[in-house]
């Protein structure tokens, strides 16, 4: 699963902007937080953690793009 929500968020991107894909990563976080609260099994459990293991790894592997983004030049970046 870490290998697919890289690779989704870079098919994505060119549609939607980094900002816009780094402002729903955090949000859908919280929102999966926030559901463990009413998970009472195990199978339950287990979609949850891959949910958020998709959408934290989304949110991590963005913020390199978001910084060269922010940057004027390619010689800023590296």
């Amino acid at each position: 699963m870490c290998l697919v929500a890289p690779w989704l968020c870079l098919l994505t991107l060119p549609l939607a902007g980094v900002y816009n894909v780094l402002i729903i990563t955090p949000f859908a976080c919280g929102v999966i937080t926030l559901a463990t609260l009413a998970v009472d099994n195990a199978a339950g459990f287990t979609c949850l953690v891959i949910f958020y293991g998709f959408f934290s790894g989304a949110h991590l592997s963005l913020i390199a793009p978001l910084f060269a983004s922010l940057s004027r030049s390619i010689n800023e970046v590296g």
